[in-house]
C-alpha cells in the first residue's frame, strides 16, 4: 500500500469534502457541462488511485479504458495541442506503478519490460524534434503528435504491471467491452431518435445523420464526436469471444449478445467502408479459425447470402471502396484520399529523412505517415514491428490445443490486431490521443498475451511436492513436472 490505512481513511475524508465543496461552489458560479463531468471523473479515478495501493491502481486502470468512451472532449492547452482525461489518468498510473517499483521490490522491477522495436523506435522520436525545429515548426504542433507515440510507455508499465496475475485478463476486457457498448448505443440512439439532443444538450451537438453521395444515411456519433468512434467498435467487438467463454451462465451471454448487435450495428451506420471491410474480415476469418470447418460454412454461407438483401444504397456504398481500391474511384472522400496518398509517396520520395513531427498532416495512412514525418527508416520500423508482432501472435495462438482455455482469447486478440492494421494502413490515428489510445491498448495487451505462459502451464508451475513423500506421491510429482 502507498499509505497506511488510517492515514488513507482520514486523507481520503479531508479530500472528498474539500472536494465536493469546491465542485458544488464551481457548479454554482459556472453551471454544469461536459467538462465538469470530465474533471469529476478523473479526480475520483485519481484518488482511487491514490488511496487504493494496488488495487486502488488496478481499478483506476478500468476506469482508464472507460475514458475511451469519452471521445472528442478535451481539455484545450493551446488551439494545436488538447489533452484528453485518458492520457491525464495513465500517465498518473505511470507514476504510481513507479512508486511501487524500487530497490525493495525486486518482483516488480524484474516484471518492467518494453518490446525491443520499442527501444530502436524511441531515437526517431528526438529525431522528429529535430527535423521539425529545423524547419522552424511550432512545437506544440509537434507535441501534439509525439505525446501520442509516448503513450506507449506508460501503457506498457501500467498494464504489465496490472497482468502478472492472468486473473485479472477479464476485468479489463470486460471494461473495454462496456466502452465500446456506450459508444455504439449513444450513436444508435441519436441516430434513431435525434430528439434525444433536448435531453443532452451539452454532450450530443448535431445527431442529424449525413447523406452519403451513394445516398446511405450516415451516423454522426456527435455524442463521441465523431463517425471514427467505429475505430474504437472494431477492436471491442472480437471481445465477445472472451466475454462468451468467461461467463458461461444465460444472463450474461445474452447481455453479451445483445452488446454486440448493438456494436456491429453502430459499425454499419457509421458508414465507414474500410470499417465494414475490417469487419466482415474478422468475421470470416472467426468462422475459419474459431468454431471449425462445419460451424464456420453454415456461418459463411447464409451470411454471404444475406449481402442480396442489403439496401441498394449499402451495396453501392461497399462497390465504391473496390472501385476506389482499384484506384478508380467515384465519389469525392476516395477521391481525397488518393491525392492524399499520392502526395505523401512524393514528399517520401524528396525527403526519406522525414519532415518531422506534424510535417505530414493527416495522411490517414499510420505507416506512411510515420515514414513522411520521421524518415523512410522509421516507417519501415514501425510497419515491421506490426507484422512480426501479428506473426508472433499467430505463432504464440497456434501453440495451442484445440480445448485449450487461452485459445478464444487468442482468436479474439489475433482479429482485434488485425482490426489494428486496416485501421493503420487505412485510416490514420496517430494524430488524435482520443483515436490512438485504444489501438495501442489492444497492441500493448497482445504483446503482453504473446509473452504469458499458457495458463495450464501456469497451474503446473504452482504446483509443489509433498511434504511427507511417498512412493505413491513422488511418482504423481514426477508426472506432474513431465506433463
Amino acid at each position: 500500500m502507498i499509505l497506511g490505512y488510517e492515514r488513507q481513511k482520514v486523507i481520503g475524508l479531508v479530500l472528498g469534502v474539500g472536494l465536493a465543496a469546491a465542485a458544488g461552489t464551481y457548479i454554482g458560479r459556472n453551471g454544469f457541462t461536459y467538462r465538469e463531468v470530465i474533471i469529476a471523473f478523473v479526480l475520483l479515478v485519481g484518488a482511487f488511485a491514490v488511496l487504493g495501493g494496488r488495487q486502488g491502481i488496478i481499478t483506476s486502470a478500468i476506469g482508464f479504458i472507460m475514458t475511451f468512451a469519452l471521445g472528442y472532449r478535451t481539455v484545450e492547452i493551446t488551439t494545436q495541442l488538447r489533452i484528453h482525461a485518458g492520457e491525464i489518468l495513465i500517465w498518473g498510473l505511470f507514476l504510481l506503478v513507479l512508486l511501487q517499483k524500487g530497490p525493495r521490490n525486486k518482483q516488480v522491477n524484474s516484471q518492467l519490460w518494453l518490446p525491443s522495436w520499442l527501444w530502436f523506435f524511441m531515437p526517431f522520436w528526438l529525431w522528429g524534434i529535430i527535423r521539425g525545429a529545423f524547419m522552424s515548426r511550432p512545437f506544440d504542433w509537434m507535441l501534439a503528435e509525439l505525446k501520442n507515440f509516448l503513450l506507449l510507455i506508460p501503457l506498457f508499465v501500467v498494464f504489465i504491471y496490472i497482468l502478472r496475475e492472468k486473473q485479472r485478463w477479464p476485468r479489463l476486457f470486460l471494461a473495454f467491452y462496456i466502452s465500446g457498448t456506450i459508444i455504439a448505443g449513444m450513436g444508435l440512439l441519436e441516430y434513431l431518435f435525434p430528439q434525444v439532443q433536448s435531453l443532452f444538450p451539452g454532450f450530443i451537438g448535431n445527431p442529424i445523420a449525413g447523406i452519403a453521395e451513394e445516398g446511405f444515411r450516415r451516423a454522426t456519433f456527435s455524442f463521441w464526436g465523431s463517425p471514427a468512434a467505429t475505430f474504437v467498435l472494431v477492436l471491442t467487438v472480437p471481445v465477445a469471444l472472451i466475454l462468451w467463454q468467461t461467463w458461461r451462465s444465460s444472463l450474461p451471454r445474452f447481455l453479451i449478445i445483445m452488446a454486440l448487435i448493438l456494436q456491429v450495428g453502430a459499425i454499419y451506420i457509421g458508414g465507414y467502408r474500410s470499417m465494414w471491410a475490417m469487419l466482415t474480415i474478422q468475421f470470416v476469418l472467426f468462422a475459419i479459425l474459431g468454431p471449425g470447418i462445419v460451424w464456420g460454412a453454415l456461418l459463411l454461407v447464409p451470411s454471404i447470402t444475406a449481402y442480396r438483401f442489403l439496401p441498394t444504397t449499402t451495396q453501392d456504398r461497399a462497390l465504391s471502396l473496390i472501385l476506389a481500391l482499384e484506384g478508380k474511384p467515384i465519389d469525392s472522400s476516395a477521391t481525397d484520399r488518393l491525392s492524399q496518398l499520392s502526395q505523401a509517396w512524393e514528399s517520401l520520395g524528396n525527403n526519406l529523412a522525414g519532415a518531422g513531427w506534424a510535417g505530414a498532416g493527416w495522411i490517414h495512412s499510420d505507416f506512411l505517415q510515420v515514414a513522411v514525418n520521421l524518415s523512410l527508416p522509421a516507417g519501415l520500423l514501425f510497419l515491421a514491428a506490426y507484422l512480426i508482432t501479428l506473426f508472433r501472435l499467430w505463432q504464440r495462438w497456434r501453440r495451442l490445443s484445440q480445448d485449450h482455455e487461452d485459445r478464444q482469447a487468442g482468436v479474439a486478440l489475433l482479429l482485434a490486431f488485425i482490426g489494428i492494421g486496416g485501421i493503420l494502413l487505412g485510416q490514420g490515428v496517430q494524430v488524435l490521443a482520443q483515436l490512438v489510445l485504444p489501438v495501442w491498448f489492444v497492441w500493448v495487451l497482445v504483446e503482453i498475451w504473446i509473452r504469458q505462459e499458457p495458463t495450464d502451464v501456469q497451474k503446473v508451475q504452482h504446483v509443489r511436492e509433498p511434504l511427507v513423500t511417498t512412493p505413491k506421491s513422488r511418482k504423481q510429482a514426477r508426472l506432474i513436472r513431465h506433463t
